[in-house]
């Protein structure tokens, strides 16, 4: 005896192959090599469509196979039917054979899971199909491959709608779906999932079919699908860092929508777009006022969001630096009292150039003390640095002269000079010498310097005699 082998060739049907004991059998059809098989096209078929039969494997120097096709679960419409009655097939020289069977249109083939048997001199094999009446195709969507699922309920039409919805997956593009029996009594309800292509959503509408072709022959309902943008939700959170800025300043925005592309605006609707950022990256903005600024999520495909999402930028002016106090010019070695503006956060006083000091202590108080160096025909510069209770920082300069331009003045009783002395007028050098300390009595400066008179030159002419003094202070 042969063992008995079975083969299952899909996941929709079933091959069974019974060898038995046999006395010669054919030059295809040695002992362990057994193959026959039979099979349909396709896994499902409306009512009225041709099914194509193939098999193989089959003994050609035999008799011919017998083909038959019977339902599964007799429905007793095996003995009544003539599409059920069994015929013959003759076997190609190869061991193939071909042949053709009408899915019969009246409505107890419907919803049907059919067999197909094939037999020769003891051998045995099946094959199993279904009758369904409508299937789903697919057309609108862009070239690529992809999954669609549709979600149906068959329900009595005159019971209306009821049931649970049932799905089915198939592949676009391909073959349409796989059946599904409709009767005359029923009606087919069903939806079409949708589709994110390229930031693009696709959809097609779903509807019902009322007694599908009134369960004789095929109907394909087809989906029709067409673009539209999806819903994109406004990009949170929105940022700006630092929030407060100074006037020449700037803040990082900052929003995320993932996916997506955040395009930046200073108005909540409408307006023309101030730039973009990726989703999560800043976007540095100066505002010289106080701005409030929207952003929108936007997706490769150009959808929007519906809405957009605000942050505020607020912008601190900037405190008015002056330095109150003398240019000059000023003595030399001798201090100047300067002050800031009243009310700042922070002060900070700088010689920035020439020779000058500020008292210690006094270089973050609103006013300081500079003295001058002792340098005479000069010049220092004075900066100042103020902070106000925003944070916001300016800066100023004063260019302080230092020079002594006032000459010594007669503030006392002068020299009255010397007389009495006989002398020739050409020994009036000799006799009458050049006193210096004499020549300053009564003299004082302006800045305390020390008068010094110096005889730079001496004139004798008739009986008069000049002396030229120079003055230094």
């Amino acid at each position: 005896m042969i063992p008995l082998v079975r083969l299952f060739p899909a996941k929709y049907f079933k091959t069974r192959i019974f060898p038995l004991l046999i006395g010669f059998l054919g030059a295809n059809h040695v002992l362990g090599q057994l193959t026959p098989t039979v099979q349909t096209e396709f896994t499902d078929y409306p009512p009225g469509a041709i099914v194509n039969i193939t098999g193989s494997g089959w003994d050609a120097a035999g008799d011919s196979v017998t083909l038959q096709v019977i339902h599964v679960g007799d429905t007793g419409d095996n003995n009544i039917s003539g599409a059920h009655t069994p015929w013959k097939v003759k076997v190609n020289a190869d061991g193939t054979l071909e042949s053709t069977w009408t899915v019969p249109l009246d409505e107890d083939e419907l919803g049907a899971t059919l067999l197909l048997t094939a037999d020769q001199g003891g051998v045995h094999a099946e094959w199993t199909f279904t009758d369904a009446n409508v299937t789903f195709s697919l057309s609108g969507l862009p070239a690529g491959s992809y999954s669609i699922t549709v979600t149906y309920r068959v329900y009595t039409t005159s019971g209306g709608p009821s049931g649970s919805f049932l799905s089915l997956t198939f592949s676009y593009p391909g073959p349409s779906s796989p059946g599904i029996a409709v009767n005359n009594s029923q009606t087919i309800q069903y939806s079409f999932s949708t589709v994110t292509i390229g930031g693009l959503l696709y959809s097609a509408p779903g509807g019902s079919a009322v007694g599908a072709n009134n369960g004789n022959g095929g109907q394909s309902i087809s989906a029709v699908y067409s673009a539209s943008c999806p819903v994109i939700a406004a990009p949170t959170p929105a940022s700006a860092t630092p929030a407060s800025i100074c006037i020449g300043g700037s803040s990082n925005l900052n929003a995320t929508s993932a996916g997506n592309t955040i395009r930046w605006f200073t108005v909540s609707t409408g307006g023309t777009s101030i730039g973009t950022s990726a989703s999560g990256a800043n976007f540095p903005v100066s505002p010289l006022v106080t701005t409030t600024y929207f952003a929108e999520a936007v997706n490769a495909a150009g959808c929007v969001s519906a809405t957009r999402t605000s942050v505020t930028v607020t912008v601190n002016a900037l405190p008015v630096c002056s330095i109150n106090g003398t240019s000059g010019p000023v003595c030399p070695s001798s201090s100047s009292i300067y002050s800031a503006p009243a009310g700042m956060a922070s002060y900070l006083w700088e010689v920035i150039n020439g020779n000058a000091t500020i008292a210690a202590g006094e270089e973050d108080n609103q006013s300081a003390t500079v003295t001058s160096g002792s340098d005479c025909n000069s010049s220092y510069t004075l900066k100042l640095t103020i902070t106000n209770s925003s944070g916001c920082v300016s800066t100023c300069t004063k260019i302080v002269t230092v020079k002594d331009e006032t000459p010594p003045s007669l503030t006392g009783t002068a020299y009255s000079g010397v007389s009495g002395i006989n002398s020739c007028k050409s020994d009036a050098v000799s006799a009458a010498p050049f006193d210096a300390s004499k020549a300053i009595q009564g003299y004082s400066d302006n800045c305390s310097s020390a008068v010094i008179a110096e005889l730079t030159n001496t004139d004798v002419s008739g009986t008069d005699c000049s002396w030229s003094i120079t003055y230094t202070y």
